[in-house]
């Protein structure tokens, strides 16, 4: 939850930056919420799935980030 906060504050406050230097600034936390989120999210998955279906799902997830995650 956190990450997702993080995303959409800095990306919020990204919007009304009134200087290039602020602008960046909001960027930069933008994407370590993004981060946190991406790396979060296949526990969260896997938590979530019933165990049959885990290959099939990360499968999917791995398409997403596909050289970074894949099996």
């Amino acid at each position: 939850m956190l990450g997702t906060v993080l995303c959409a504050v800095a990306s919020l406050l990204g919007a009304l930056a009134s200087s290039i230097d602020l602008l960046l600034v909001w960027r930069f936390l933008e994407g370590i919420g993004f981060i946190v989120v991406t790396v979060s999210i296949p526990t969260l998955v896997l938590r979530l799935t019933e165990l049959s279906d885990r290959h099939r799902v990360m499968t999917i997830w791995s398409c997403y980030m596909p050289a970074g995650a894949a099996p």
